[in-house]
């Protein structure tokens, strides 16, 4: 995931150029003197375990009929983003309706997670770890989240997990071969050991989540293996498979490998020195999200958990001051499920004025900080005005700002990656959730 990459047993510490703040902005009149307090929510907590709501209540008619609701963060190293999406997600299961909470992480994965949520026999730090391990599953202050999970599915709307990025470790993997597994055991595909063999080569190679350690393979073991998926692809087709296989589990099966391909070819590109020009993962994850959206979580509200930058629309647009950064030539996941949803697609951004960001280790045989401070805001920028507000965190609706107020023109915030960006924010995202100072990620 490039810069906004969450590695495995660490959340990334996000180190920014110094640049991005060495730079003088572009002129700024039209921020010369904003007024944000009229279009400021004050929220009066971020802490997933408070469930008095009645701060997060004007988000209803701001969400309003959206079916789709990003909760996004500048980067995988923010521990009060963590928290104020935790409380988010459960306020919206709460009183939305959104029951289905669709993770930056694997098709197969969060399949497993969401099995092993409703099993009370299964550790729940098992349980999460399904899905990764070291990342979100590890996070302290989105911990509560996953313990309101568990005990959703004795409720009769638990909530429900699903993923639509590659399968990570540790899991991943053997995911990958469980599922083929389980549809051989049924008679829904017959494989020879060959194929098998290839299949987990694969999978081990595939779903190793951005290495770049990989021992090399030779053209024609890489031939050989994708041969094998590709009769698996079809296997899939066949009249058996339909017949004793539901749709849902030949389709996340299906998902799990256009994921892996995509995988593959970002390696191939690596290999030939070109990693962003030919990186497939965003249009994969658009087209996975696309599947769970209009099959198997067809009639739901779905919450997308993820770094803002996969969900930006218009993404093309952005200008960001440090013009190392260039978006020209950019096609995110969020440019081609707007596409598809339209406004049913409501994102919500995080940002912050100062504080911390990296991990903070609870263990105390890893006691160690990985922490960089954020830089000062430019002065006239989003962060800059909310902070004159004197307010811990607040709620920033872009969509419902009237036409012609400065919400809905150019300004410069930084929701991606704490990056100073120009942009005409209300095409790129919905709402900006601010979070004054920020707190490192501390985990489990």
């Amino acid at each position: 995931m490039d810069r906004h990459a969450l590695p495995v047993c660490t959340l990334a510490v996000l180190w920014l150029p110094a640049a991005a703040w060495s730079q003088e902005p572009p002129a700024t009149s039209d921020l010369a003197a904003p007024d944000l307090a009229p279009h400021a929510i004050a929220v009066r907590s971020i802490d997933p375990r408070d469930r008095d709501f009645a701060d997060l209540e004007p988000l209803i008619d701001k969400i309003g009929a959206a079916r789709i609701v990003v909760l996004g963060e500048a980067t995988h190293s923010e521990g009060s983003t963590s928290a104020a999406k935790a409380r988010l997600a459960i306020f919206l299961h709460q009183h939305m309706g959104f029951d289905v909470l669709a993770w930056e992480a694997g098709v197969l994965d969060c399949a497993a997670m969401n099995r092993a949520l409703r099993d009370p026999s299964v550790d729940l730090r098992d349980a999460a770890q399904q899905m990764m391990r070291g990342g979100w599953d590890a996070s302290e202050l989105a911990w509560p989240l996953f313990e309101y999970a568990r005990n959703s599915w004795q409720s009769p709307r638990p909530l429900r997990m699903a993923g639509f990025d590659g399968e990570r470790p540790p899991h991943g993997a053997r995911h990958f071969r469980e599922s083929i597994a389980s549809l051989e055991a049924v008679g829904a595909i017959a494989l020879d050991a060959a194929q098998r063999r290839q299949l987990a080569g694969f999978a081990q190679r595939a779903f190793g989540y951005l290495r770049s350690d990989d021992v090399p393979i030779d053209d024609a073991t890489r031939a050989a293996q994708l041969a094998a998926v590709r009769d698996l692809e079809a296997a899939l087709d066949t009249d058996a498979a339909r017949r004793r296989a539901s749709s849902v589990e030949r389709g996340r099966l299906r998902a799990s490998i256009r994921q892996g391909y995509a995988s593959e070819e970002r390696k191939q590109g690596a290999a030939g020195g070109n990693v962003e020009r030919r990186h497939p993962r965003d249009p994969s994850m658009a087209r996975a999200f696309h599947w769970l959206a209009t099959n198997e979580f067809a009639e739901r509200r779905i919450m997308i958990w993820a770094a803002t930058a996969h969900l930006t629309r218009n993404t093309t647009s952005l200008k960001p001051i440090d013009r190392d950064w260039d978006y020209t030539q950019a096609e995110h996941m969020g440019d081609t499920v707007y596409r598809d949803f339209g406004d049913q697609l409501y994102t919500i951004a995080v940002t912050s004025h100062h504080g911390t960001l990296g991990n903070i280790r609870a263990s105390a045989t890893q006691n160690r900080a990985q922490t960089q401070a954020i830089e000062p805001p430019l002065t006239g920028s989003f962060e800059d005005l909310a902070h004159q507000l004197e307010q811990p965190y607040l709620f920033v609706d872009l969509r419902g700002a009237h036409s012609g107020s400065w919400l809905q023109g150019e300004f410069v915030a930084r929701p991606l990656g704490f990056i100073p960006t120009r942009a005409t924010w209300a095409d790129v995202i919905d709402a900006f959730v601010f979070i004054d100072e920020m707190e490192p990620e501390r985990l489990r």
